[in-house]
């Protein structure tokens, strides 16, 4: 029989953390639950988070891990040494281990190409007395799969959270999620042009805030209402928020705010989550466990706002099962338009956008080596994000891009799409180097500059790009 054509459906779930509850530690070990890994340094040079009990709250690298003992070395020492009370969770730790995604990590895609067997072949190249092809053997098997996500949130009484499977390949990609479950509203303590002082009850962590949005609720003073800002950095122990660029009106004492429920994404250099997807095509199940890739964001007018995805995962035999029913949790796209979107900034200048395309460029390898303690993986090697942008062109005197290129300053990006609470999508990126000089384009008589960057981490690392779900 004939296969039905054009059937298609995806799930997309992360793969689970390793977790547990410690049997006791040191300064310097943790020893880990009786039913953990028996192969020697299964877990070396994974993070471990302590979640709860004794030292709750520390993260730490494992550097050696030896499997009789169930023994973790970290890397330094805890500032409050676990003990038997102590939980934690290693991400990575169960790295293709299949969660068995549900109907409601269904996501709605376009664009679907699945190479089920991706391989290398090796030939017999035998010495024969006669001509003809030789017998090939398969090597290195894995699987590729791109797929296009819309930009959007998922609804329904969680607007601003991304859905399941959309989060799923996000941190599949390299990306942790940060969570402000509910708004965090109160009368700012302090302002400059550039920074807000919360209020006392703000969080005691470290940039906690980072990369969400700030919204002022009241008048006071004069002017600030409906002011809106970035927050680039945070400090707890002050409750000192700094923002992108400057404020138009500086806070006061008297300035309310709210910085609404939110989700916000932020690349890692270490603990790299993985997903599992189960692609079905006409009837035919292909599990893709340990998957990780890359994402490109497009964002341009007249268009719908995308997220592009390619991902590597480990070979599975593909089986004939017939497809769930999926619970889709994603809401219509808004159009990038001029209603839609808005709070374009570059370089510090607010300019009129025609496109932007944000590629993470992650560097993804299949690696299969003699002795590895987790068998084949794929690896998260390096990544190099760019960004392009088109735009209006301005005048030199509005803002001098050339000379942007030729100097040494770097520059940021903000860029928001959706138009209400729970439909907006924010990038920020602060740290951009323009690395081909400007262009002039044309958009039906009007000249646009398009410029293209890099965008570059600072010291602290893991800091070039956030995109926020609020």
């Amino acid at each position: 029989m004939a296969l039905l054509t054009r059937k298609r459906l995806i799930l997309v779930e992360v793969e689970p953390p390793e977790t547990g509850t410690a049997q006791s530690g040191t300064a310097t070990t943790i020893v880990l639950a009786s039913g953990e890994s028996a192969i020697d340094n299964y877990y070396a040079g994974l993070p471990i988070t302590i979640t709860g009990g004794t030292g709750s709250g520390q993260t730490k690298i494992i550097a050696a891990y030896v499997g009789s003992t169930k023994t973790a070395t970290i890397q330094g020492t805890f500032g409050t040494q676990p003990d038997n009370t102590s939980t934690y969770s290693i991400p990575g730790g169960l790295y293709g281990t299949d969660p068995t995604p549900t109907a409601t990590e269904a996501l709605l895609v376009s664009d679907l190409s699945v190479t089920p067997l991706n391989a290398t072949t090796v030939e017999r190249t035998l010495i024969r007395p006669y001509l003809g092809n030789y017998e090939s053997l398969v090597a290195n098997q894995n699987v590729q799969i791109t797929l296009t996500v819309e930009a959007a949130s998922r609804g329904s009484t969680n607007i601003a959270t991304p859905p399941p499977g959309l989060d799923a390949l996000l941190r599949a990609c390299g990306f942790n999620v940060t969570t402000l479950a509910a708004a965090h509203t109160g009368t700012a303590q302090a302002g400059t042009s550039t920074t807000v002082t919360l209020a006392a009850t703000a969080s005691a962590v470290d940039n906690a805030y980072r990369g969400m949005r700030i919204r002022f609720t009241n008048n006071n003073p004069s002017g600030i209402d409906g002011q809106t800002a970035i927050i680039k950095s945070y400090v707890g122990s002050t409750n000192v928020a700094t923002v992108h660029g400057t404020f138009a009106v500086n806070p006061s004492s008297s300035s309310t705010y709210s910085i609404d429920q939110q989700h916000v994404y932020a690349p890692v250099g270490q603990g790299f989550e993985s997903a599992t997807i189960y692609a079905n095509v006409d009837g035919i199940q292909h599990i893709i466990k340990g998957c990780r890739g890359t994402v490109t964001a497009n964002f341009v007018v007249g268009e719908i706002p995308t997220f592009q995805f390619t991902m590597t995962g480990l070979y599975t035999a593909p089986t004939d099962t017939a497809p769930l029913t999926p619970t889709y949790n994603q809401i219509t796209p808004q159009v990038v338009n001029h209603a839609n979107s808005g709070e374009f900034r570059f370089f510090d200048y607010v300019a009129p956008l025609r496109s932007l395309t944000l590629d993470m460029a992650v560097d993804i390898q299949y690696r299969e080596l003699i002795g590895l303690p987790q068998g084949p993986f794929v690896q998260y090697a390096d990544r190099r994000p760019t960004v392009a942008v088109q735009f209006e062109a301005p005048t030199i005197a509005q803002k001098d891009y050339f000379t942007a290129c030729l100097g040494t300053t770097l520059g940021n990006l903000t860029f928001r799409h959706g138009s209400a609470a729970g439909q907006r999508i924010i990038i920020q990126a602060p740290s951009i180097d323009i690395t081909d000089g400007p262009t002039y384009e044309d958009d039906n008589g009007t000249t646009m500059l398009a410029i293209n960057g890099v965008l570059t981490p600072s010291a602290a690392g893991n800091d070039e790009i956030t995109i926020a779900f609020a």
